[in-house]
């Protein structure tokens, strides 16, 4: 069976070719096709290298991180340098042909012990222990959420002047939930509205406070004589002026 009988006649077929848009803008769109665009591939971000993420980390750690560089003798062309990094009792080292990948080879090497290390891991507890800590000292946002959960009104607070000499200022502030009134003092204004916040949930978990805001009292004063109106008369029709 012949092969080529089966084969579609390509006689007449015109490929089409993107084409740059010209310089005429009239029925652009319809005389020079839009380029065909490849598929866009993410651009990849640039990754920390061995020394930036250990001194990044160390500088999280309060531990500083030093680095040392020894030359083992040899010919020129083929010199070897040893670097010595040392993070607290941690120490790594790196052996290249020049100092620059000696120094990212033995911080990568003293990246991995630091790592493994129980250091690292009572950082991370550390970490972990003050995040919370902070949170559960954040009076004025636990206030917040406790006013909001209830149904109550938003704390207002109200800051007073502050006393004593400039080195030593003392800040009062007031907050308001509902009927509740709670004080609180301190060194500065910020640390006297958390005491203040602190007091009213203290305040909050011994009383028995209403979900109701209390309505705000009108001031109603008397007129200084009484009307006493008169009666009115009616007449009727025909005898008005009679």
């Amino acid at each position: 069976m012949d092969s080529k009988a089966n084969m579609p006649n390509m006689a007449g077929v015109r490929y089409m070719y993107p084409q740059l848009p010209s310089q005429n803008t009239e029925n652009n769109s319809e005389t020079n096709p839009i380029p065909l665009i490849g598929p866009q591939y993410p651009i990849p971000q640039p990754t920390k290298t061995p020394v930036s993420e250990l001194m990044e980390l160390s500088m999280r750690m309060g531990i500083e991180a030093k680095f040392e560089t020894n030359e083992l003798p040899g010919p020129s062309h083929l010199k070897e340098f040893v670097m010595t990094c040392t993070v607290g009792s941690i120490t790594g080292q790196g052996k290249e042909h020049n100092k620059k990948k000696a120094k990212q080879a033995a911080a990568a090497d003293t990246l991995k012990k630091l790592k493994e290390s129980d250091l690292y891991k009572n950082h991370l507890f550390n970490r972990s222990s003050k995040a919370a800590l902070s949170s559960h000292n954040n009076t004025v946002g636990r206030l917040q959420e406790a006013t909001a959960k209830k149904g109550l009104q938003a704390p207002e607070y109200e800051f007073e002047p502050p006393v004593g000499p400039p080195h030593q200022r003392q800040f009062s502030t007031k907050v308001h939930v509902g009927t509740l009134t709670a004080n609180g003092t301190g060194r500065s204004k910020k640390e006297a509205k958390r005491s203040a916040a602190a007091a009213m949930l203290d305040n909050m978990d011994c009383s028995n406070l209403s979900l109701h805001v209390p309505a705000k009292k009108i001031a109603f004063n008397p007129a200084s004589s009484p009307i006493d109106p008169k009666p009115i008369l009616f007449c009727k029709a025909g005898t008005l002026g009679t």
